[in-house]
């Protein structure tokens, strides 16, 4: 079996140029050597347990945005090639194991597991969409509409949704008013479709306490004449 060694290394920032990092991870057999560089550190290695695959993941670094900043890659050390590379790889404290049969990596994430193929797909993504609403846990407006697209725009989707962001607003810390002015704003959208016009109104003008600019001036008359 060859055998890897991961290497990273840096160079100091000048006023000029920013620092810069390099990862080179080297897989060697009897008679040659492979070598894959990227632009970032390892955060996380996960070694299969036949030995034969390798899973990495590179760390984020909001003072230097790197180009492999949180990409997920994969690579076969006996054959020396890389299976799949995933870039932009967002999911909150995410850990990675190999399932028993080595046919898929388990990603476990607070929301959910999912679980990736070796093309470098996630077969469950939907799965993760449903269970952020449904859990109330990582809300954002391209979850609410992924959900929506998944689950369909009835009463009964609305006011799960509803239902998230109170959670979402009420259990997890935002250190910015203007995504909670903009939960209160999405809410007050899935709360007009649902005919709740007076508790539509008071999102809209709690939103202005978080946000002085928050943009529901006309949502607000509309409103007002329902």
């Amino acid at each position: 079996m060859p055998k890897y060694y991961i290497y990273t290394k840096s160079s100091s920032a000048t006023s000029t140029h920013p620092l810069k990092v390099v990862t080179e991870i080297a897989i060697k057999s009897f008679l040659s050597k492979a070598i894959f560089q990227f632009q970032a550190k390892v955060r996380e290695t996960v070694e299969s347990p036949s030995g034969n695959l390798l899973l990495v993941y590179f760390e984020t670094n909001p003072c230097y945005p790197y180009e492999d900043s949180n990409r997920l890659i994969l690579l076969d050390i006996s054959s020396r090639v890389q299976l799949f590379s995933i870039s932009e790889f967002r999911y909150y404290n995410a850990s990675f194991s190999f399932n028993e049969d080595e046919t898929l990596i388990v990603c476990s994430t607070k929301v959910c597991d999912l679980y990736i193929n070796f093309d470098g797909k996630i077969v469950n993504k939907n799965d993760y969409y449903i269970q952020c609403i449904e859990k109330g846990m990582q809300i954002n407006k391209f979850i609410i509409n992924k959900f929506i697209k998944i689950k369909g725009n009835t009463h009964e989707n609305r006011r799960k949704i509803i239902n998230a962001i109170d959670s979402s607003i009420t259990n997890e810390v935002y250190g910015n008013p203007k995504i909670v002015s903009e939960f209160l704003r999405i809410k007050s959208d899935y709360l007009e479709m649902n005919g709740e016009y007076s508790l539509a109104l008071n999102c809209c003008l709690e939103s202005i306490k978080y946000d002085s600019k928050s943009p529901v001036k006309n949502r607000v008359k509309r409103l007002l004449q329902k």
